[in-house]
């Protein structure tokens, strides 16, 4: 039986940005408050039932802060003693947003793929308006670490970033934790930018420039089947393609990874060892 501690939890598939490399399948569906809520009570119940005391729910998207119940969830989530973290593009954090959630979210990740408006442009990562840059998210940063929110960030190489340097940048913001994801490629979803995926030699070479923030590496192999998601659909899957028909509304979590592929050691490694209890019995 296959126990986990965090769930990467989809709440709307919407964004306001259109990054080439993204995995997830918009159809602009997003998760009722309601529903919402029901599936917050069966990871709890989940949580309780095998003794995890650190449970973690990861609010993701689409944008996550583009869902108009992300107050009322997170406090909602907060109310059954399970950990809130939120992974954004960092567009729509705002001081006052920070402040209202800072003492129930523990960390907030932003993708920064490249500090050049130009790259961002040509990678997706931003809008006809606006273009993020080195100045953007280290505004967008700085809100966050003097919150005291933990700071997270997420770095996905592709062709079109390979070559971008984030050494100063990481020494100013001394991020709480790094991620470093190699671009992956999933069928009906993101499959026509193979010509944009770096080769494990590629990948390897921009890792090692970074081994001083101690990344968590995650390349191709390491994501397929560990990332657990609870997608707008209220559907549990190791991926974000709306293809999962088990829903969390309908039946518990755990009748669900009894049936998924999860694989558990690619689950472990994911995250950090001290934070999970993830075991196989």
């Amino acid at each position: 039986m296959q126990k986990i501690n965090v769930i990467n939890f989809h709440c709307t598939d919407r964004c306001n940005f259109s990054c080439k490399h993204c995995f997830v399948k918009k159809e602009c569906k997003e998760v009722k408050f309601e529903d919402a809520k029901k599936c917050v009570d069966k990871i709890s119940e989940y949580f309780i039932l095998n003794n995890i005391n650190n449970g973690r729910i990861n609010l993701a998207g689409g944008e996550p802060l583009l869902y108009p119940n992300l107050d009322r969830l997170i406090d909602y989530i907060h109310s059954k003693n399970i950990r809130i973290s939120i992974i954004t593009n960092g567009f729509l954090i705002k001081k006052d947003f920070i402040e209202l959630i800072k003492n129930r979210v523990d960390m907030i990740g932003i993708s920064v793929d490249s500090l050049s408006s130009k790259i961002n442009s040509k990678i997706g990562r931003g809008t006809c308006q606006f273009l993020p840059d080195e100045n953007f998210y280290l505004e967008k940063c700085q809100i966050i670490k003097n919150s005291g929110i933990k700071l997270k960030i997420n770095i996905c190489v592709s062709k079109l970033n390979i070559k971008s340097n984030f050494q100063n940048f990481l020494e100013i913001v001394k991020p709480d934790r790094l991620k470093i994801l190699q671009m992956v490629v999933q069928e009906n979803v993101n499959n026509k930018i193979k010509d944009l995926q770096v080769s494990e030699k590629e990948f390897n070479n921009f890792i090692n420039k970074y081994k001083e923030f101690n990344p968590i590496i995650e390349n191709k192999e390491d994501i397929e089947q560990s990332y657990l998601i609870l997608d707008s659909n209220c559907c549990i899957s190791t991926s974000n393609d709306h293809s999962s028909k088990y829903s969390l509304l309908k039946t518990s979590l755990s009748k669900i990874l009894n049936k998924i592929k999860l694989d558990q050691l690619k689950f472990n490694k994911r995250y950090n060892k001290s934070e999970i209890k993830s075991i196989i019995k």
